[in-house]
C-alpha cells in the first residue's frame, strides 16, 4: 500500500472530494429551505383560494337572493299568511332553499307579518340597522351579521322594499342567509387535517367555525393575535401566526363580501406542522443519502486513484521531457485513455503535428485573408446600395417615386435590361403590372392584367421562394410557364423572380430580366431577395398610408351620420311628447264640436263657426299624425306585402299628383322579396317623396321609381350608422330636379324644416317619411348635389312569409248605434266625458271610470253584462292592457277596444300592434269612434 502524504496527488484528490461534498451539503440545506418556502407559499395560496371561494360563493348567494326577493315582491301570495303570521308559501320556499334560515315580510313599521317559521310571539324589527337603512335607501339592502330573533341563528338578512304605486312603501320582504354553506365549501376543498375555517364579525366574534362550531360560534376572540391581525389589516392577506386555539398555523383571510355593510371576514388556517411535514421528510432523507455517497466517494478515490490517475500521469511526464528536449516526432501513443489525461495526451500529439505543418498553415492563412478582403469589399458595396434603397423607401410614401429611384439603385448591383413589379389579386386570381422599366415587351405594360395560372409569379406564390429561369430549351420552359412567351419573343433569355412578402402575406413578385443567357448567379439571387424584402415593406407602407387616409374619410362620414341620427332621435322624442298631449286636446275639440253640430239646426248662425273649428282640428290632427310618424310613436298595423303591388296600385294616383311635364318611369324587379310593413304608411312615404320630387322639378323632368333585392354586407354596415347586415328590399325614387347643397341635405328630415315658400308646406313631409321608414325597421339615405337631382333609397328588411290578403272595407253610410253596455276607462276627464256623451247619444248604455280600481268597483256594482271595454292604454296604476285582461277573465264575452295618442309597450312591440287587438288612434271623431265600436262589437 502506498504511503500517505499530504503533498501527494492522491491526498489532494481526497481533499477535493471532501470540498466537493460541502456545496452538496449547502445545496441540500438550501433546497430544503426553498421547499419549505414554496410549501409555505402553496399552503397560503391554497388557504387564500379557499377564503376567496367562500367570499365569492357568498357574494353569488347574495346576488341570487336579490333576484329571489325581487320576484317575491311581485307575488301576492308572498304576503298572504295565517293569522299567526305563519306563511305556508314561504315555508315551502324555505324547504326548497335550505341554505336560508327564514323568509319573512314586515310592514312599514317593522312588524313581522309573515314568516316561513312559526312565531311564538310578535316580532318587530324596526330597531334593526338593516331595517332603518332600507327605509332610508328604499332599495335592496344587505345587513351585517346578526342573531335572528325568530331563528336564534347567526345570519345575514337581505331585504327588498315593496311599493304601492311609485313611492309608497307597502311592505319589506326579507331572507335570512345561513352560514351552513361554509361546511359545504370545506368538504369540497378537502383541506389538510387540523385546518380551520372561521368567520369573524367586525368586533371579533366568531360567526361560523369549522370544525367544532358548537365550541367556538358566538365567542368573542378580539384579543387573540390572529383576530387582531385580520381586523387591523381590514382587507385580504396572509400570515403565519398562532390561532385562537394556540396552534401555529398559516392563515389566509379576506372580506366575506364586497358590500361594506356585511363587514365580516373569512379566515382559513393550515397547521404549520402539517404544511412542512413533507418538506422535513425530504430534507432528512437527502442528508442521509449525501452522507452515504460521501463515504463511498472517499473509498473509491483512495483505491482507484493510484491505478487510473497516477500511472497515466507518469507516462505523460516522460513524453513531455522528450518533447522539451527537441524531439518533435515523439508521440504519446496511438490510443488515448478516456478522460482529461487522455485529452492531455492527445493535445501533446496535436501540438507536435502543428509544429510540422506550421509553414503550410501560414501560406493558407495568407490566401484566406486575400479572399476575405475581396468578400468584404463586395459586401460593403451591397450594404451601401441597400442603405440607399432604405433611404429611398423611408423618404416618401409615393410608391411610384420609390419604384423609379430604387430601380436605379438596383442597377448598381445587378445588371438588367428590364425590371418589373407585379401585384396579385387573389379574389380575381389574376396578376397586374404595377411598375416596368427597360426594354418594351408587347402585352406586358403597366396596368395590364393577366391570369395568375401559368405564370412564374404563381409558382413563387406556391413555393414562397425565388426562381431563376435561364433555359437551354425555351419550348420546354414555355410548356411550364406559357405567360413568359412575350418576354422570350422580345429576346430576353435570363429571368429572375423574387417573391414580395409582407407580414407573411404574398403580395406579388419582383423580377429582373436580361438579354444575355446565363446572366444571373445564386449570389445575384441572394442580393435580389434582400432588395425584394425592402420593396415589399415599401409597398405595404404605401398601402397602409392609402388605407389610413380612406379610413379617416370613412370615420368622419360615420361620425357625421351618428351625429345626425342622435339629433333626429332627440327631436323625435320631443315631437312625440308634444303630439301625445295634443291628441287628447284634439279629441275633446273634435268630439264636442261634432256634438254641437248635431244640436244646431241647418243654416244656424254658429254652424259655420263650428265647421271651421272642425276643419282646423282635422288639420291639427294631421300635424300630430305626422309628428307621431316622425317620432315613431304611431301604431302600425303591419302585414306581409309586395312593394310592387303597392306601387302598381298607386300608379294612377301618382300620375295625377305630378304635372304633365314630369315623366314617371317605374323599374320594378319581378322576383322582388316581400316586406312586413303598414301598407298605408308606405303609400304615404311614396306620395310624400313624389310630391317633393315634383316640386324639385319646376320646369319638368323625370321621376324614376325602382325596386330591387339587395344584400347589405358588413362593410356597408360599418360605413352606415344603424344598419344591420342582411337581406333587404330597396325602394329608390330619383328625380332630375335642382338637387340640394350639403347644408340643406343634412337637415331635410328635421320637422318643420323646409326650403319652400311660406304657406307652401308644413316641413313635416320628409320627417314623416323618415319616421315611418325607421319604425318599419328600415333605413333611408339621400344622395343629392346641386343641379344633379336627388335620389332617396329606402331599405326595408326582407321576409320569407307569403303576402297577406287585404280584406274588403265595408262602407256604411249611416252612423251605427246599438244598445249594448260599454265600459269607458279614460283618465283624461274631458276626453272621457265626450266619449261617454257620443256613445250615449247613439243608444249605448255607458259606464265610466278614470282608472283601473274604479273600473273594477263599477263593474261589481253594475252586476249586468258588459259587452265592450273601451280603455286608454296609459292609465294611472295598472295600464289598460292589464285592466282589460283582468275584466275579461270575469266577463269572457266582453270585447276590448284600446285607444291612445301614441305607442305604448302594453299593446305594441316597437310600434307594431299585436295581432288580434283592436285599436283606435287619438284624436278620433264622432264617426270614427262609432264605426270602430260597432266593428269591434260585431267581430266574431
Amino acid at each position: 500500500m502506498a504511503r500517505f502524504s499530504f503533498g501527494s496527488l492522491r491526498a489532494k484528490l481526497i481533499f477535493l472530494v471532501l470540498i466537493a461534498v460541502i456545496p452538496a451539503l449547502i445545496l441540500t440545506f438550501y433546497t430544503g429551505l426553498e421547499l419549505r418556502r414554496q410549501a409555505r407559499i402553496d399552503a397560503l395560496d391554497d388557504a387564500l383560494d379557499l377564503a376567496k371561494k367562500a367570499s365569492d360563493e357568498k357574494e353569488q348567494l347574495i346576488e341570487k337572493t336579490h333576484q329571489l326577493l325581487v320576484a317575491l315582491a311581485k307575488m301576492d301570495q308572498a304576503i298572504q299568511c295565517q293569522s299567526s303570521g305563519y306563511s305556508p308559501f314561504l315555508a315551502g320556499l324555505l324547504k326548497e332553499y335550505p341554505f336560508y334560515t327564514n323568509f319573512g315580510v314586515t310592514g312599514p313599521d317593522g312588524q313581522v307579518i309573515c314568516s316561513a317559521l312559526p312565531m311564538k310571539q310578535p316580532v318587530n324589527l324596526a330597531d334593526r340597522e338593516w331595517f332603518t337603512r332600507i327605509l332610508r335607501a328604499r332599495k335592496f339592502t344587505v345587513s351585517e351579521y346578526l342573531i335572528g330573533r325568530i331563528t336564534g341563528k347567526p345570519s345575514i338578512v337581505l331585504s327588498y322594499p315593496i311599493f304601492t304605486g311609485t313611492d309608497h312603501l307597502k311592505a319589506v320582504v326579507f331572507a335570512s342567509l345561513d352560514l351552513t354553506w361554509l361546511n359545504q365549501i370545506v368538504a369540497k376543498a378537502k383541506i389538510p387535517p387540523g385546518s380551520v375555517v372561521r368567520v369573524f364579525d367586525p368586533k371579533g366574534t366568531i360567526l361560523a367555525s369549522y370544525p367544532d362550531p358548537e365550541k367556538w360560534v358566538g365567542r368573542s376572540m378580539s384579543d387573540t393575535p390572529i383576530v387582531k391581525t385580520i381586523l387591523t389589516r381590514q382587507g385580504e392577506g396572509t400570515v403565519e401566526i398562532a390561532g385562537i386555539d394556540g396552534v401555529l398555523r398559516l392563515h389566509a383571510f379576506t372580506p366575506l363580501s364586497d358590500r361594506k355593510e356585511v363587514g365580516a371576514y373569512v379566515a382559513v388556517g393550515i397547521p404549520s406542522k402539517v404544511a412542512f411535514a413533507e418538506v422535513n421528510r425530504i430534507l432528512f432523507r437527502n442528508l442521509a443519502l449525501l452522507t452515504l455517497a460521501s463515504i463511498l466517494a472517499l473509498v473509491a478515490t483512495w483505491l482507484f486513484g493510484g491505478f487510473f490517475i497516477m500511472g497515466p500521469v507518469n507516462r505523460l511526464l516522460n513524453t513531455t521531457k522528450r518533447l522539451a528536449d527537441g524531439d518533435l516526432t515523439v508521440r504519446t501513443g496511438s490510443s488515448y485513455p478516456p478522460g482529461e489525461i487522455g485529452q492531455l495526451a492527445r493535445s501533446f500529439d496535436q501540438m507536435a503535428d502543428s509544429l510540422e505543418s506550421r509553414e503550410i498553415e501560414r501560406k493558407r492563412a495568407e490566401e484566406s485573408l486575400k479572399q476575405s478582403e475581396e468578400k468584404a469589399r463586395q459586401l460593403a458595396q451591397e450594404n451601401a446600395v441597400m442603405a440607399e434603397i432604405g433611404r429611398i423607401i423611408s423618404s416618401t410614401l409615393d410608391i411610384e417615386e420609390v419604384y423609379e429611384r430604387f430601380a436605379k439603385a438596383v442597377a448598381k448591383l445587378i445588371p438588367f435590361d428590364r425590371i418589373m413589379i407585379n401585384m396579385i389579386n387573389p379574389e380575381k386570381n389574376a396578376t397586374s403590372f404595377s411598375y416596368i422599366a427597360g426594354i418594351d415587351v408587347p402585352d406586358r405594360r403597366v396596368g395590364d392584367i393577366t391570369p395568375l395560372r401559368g405564370t412564374a409569379t404563381f409558382e413563387c406564390m406556391r413555393t414562397r421562394s425565388g426562381m431563376l429561369i435561364q433555359p437551354d430549351d425555351i419550348e420546354e420552359c414555355l410548356a411550364r410557364f406559357p405567360a413568359l412567351l412575350p418576354s422570350f419573343q422580345a429576346g430576353l433569355r435570363s429571368i429572375m423572380f423574387i417573391p414580395l412578402i409582407s407580414k407573411d402575406q404574398f403580395i406579388g413578385a419582383f423580377s429582373l430580366r436580361s438579354l444575355k443567357p446565363k446572366a444571373y448567379t445564386d449570389q445575384d439571387m441572394r442580393v435580389a431577395e434582400g432588395i425584394a424584402n425592402q420593396v415589399a415593406g415599401a409597398i405595404a407602407n404605401a398601402q397602409l398610408y392609402t388605407e389610413r387616409i380612406q379610413a379617416e374619410k370613412e370615420r368622419a362620414a360615420i361620425q357625421e351620420q351618428l351625429r345626425q341620427s342622435q339629433k333626429m332621435e332627440a327631436i323625435g322624442s320631443l315631437a312625440g311628447g308634444v303630439a301625445h298631449d295634443f291628441n287628447n286636446l284634439l279629441t275633446i275639440i273634435k268630439g264636442y264640436s261634432q256634438l254641437s253640430m248635431m244640436e244646431l239646426k241647418e243654416g244656424g248662425p254658429l254652424k259655420g263657426n263650428i265647421d271651421e273649428i272642425q276643419k282646423a282640428a282635422e288639420r291639427a290632427a294631421g300635424l300630430t299624425r305626422q309628428l307621431l310618424a316622425f317620432s315613431r310613436r304611431q301604431v302600425l298595423e303591419v302585414k306581409v306585402v309586395d312593394l310592387n303591388t303597392i306601387l302598381r296600385d298607386l300608379d294612377k294616383m301618382l300620375r295625377r299628383m305630378i304635372r304633365e311635364d314630369v315623366e314617371l318611369v317605374t323599374q320594378l324587379t319581378e322576383d322582388l322579396g316581400r316586406v312586413k310593413v303598414d301598407a298605408g304608411q308606405i303609400e304615404q312615404v311614396v306620395m310624400n317623396l313624389a310630391v317633393n320630387a315634383r316640386d324639385a322639378m319646376p320646369s319638368g323632368g323625370k321621376l324614376t321609381i325602382e325596386t330591387t333585392n339587395v344584400e347589405l354586407d358588413q362593410n356597408y354596415a360599418r360605413n352606415h350608422v344603424a344598419v344591420t347586415p342582411g337581406r333587404y328590399v330597396m325602394l329608390s325614387m330619383s328625380d332630375t330636379g335642382v338637387g340640394m347643397p350639403p347644408e340643406v341635405k343634412e337637415r331635410i328630415f328635421e320637422p318643420f324644416f323646409t326650403t319652400k315658400e311660406k304657406d307652401k308646406g308644413t316641413g313635416l313631409g320628409l320627417s314623416t317619411v323618415y319616421g315611418i321608414v325607421k319604425q318599419s325597421g328600415g333605413n333611408i339615405w339621400v344622395y343629392s348635389e346641386p343641379g344633379q337631382g336627388t335620389t332617396f333609397k329606402i331599405y326595408l328588411p326582407r321576409v320569407d312569409e307569403l303576402p297577406e290578403e287585404a280584406g274588403e272595407k265595408v262602407v256604411q253610410k249611416e252612423l251605427p248605434g246599438g244598445g249594448e253596455t260599454i265600459l269607458v276607462v279614460e283618465d283624461e276627464e274631458k276626453v272621457r266625458q265626450v266619449t261617454v256623451q257620443i256613445l250615449t247619444k247613439n243608444g249605448y248604455t255607458v259606464l265610466e271610470a278614470s282608472q283601473g280600481d274604479e273600473a273594477k268597483q263599477i263593474c261589481e256594482q253594475h252586476g249586468g253584462p258588459i259587452h265592450l271595454i273601451v280603455t286608454d292604454v296609459v292609465l294611472p296604476g295598472m295600464n289598460g292592457r292589464q285592466l282589460a285582461e283582468s275584466l275579461v277573465s270575469r266577463y269572457p264575452e266582453a270585447k276590448v277596444l284600446y285607444m291612445s295618442g301614441y305607442t305604448d309597450n302594453a299593446i305594441v312591440y316597437h310600434g307594431v300592434l299585436e295581432k288580434g287587438l283592436s285599436f283606435l288612434q287619438k284624436p278620433f271623431n264622432l264617426e270614427g269612434l262609432l264605426r270602430k265600436v260597432r266593428e269591434v262589437l260585431d267581430k266574431t
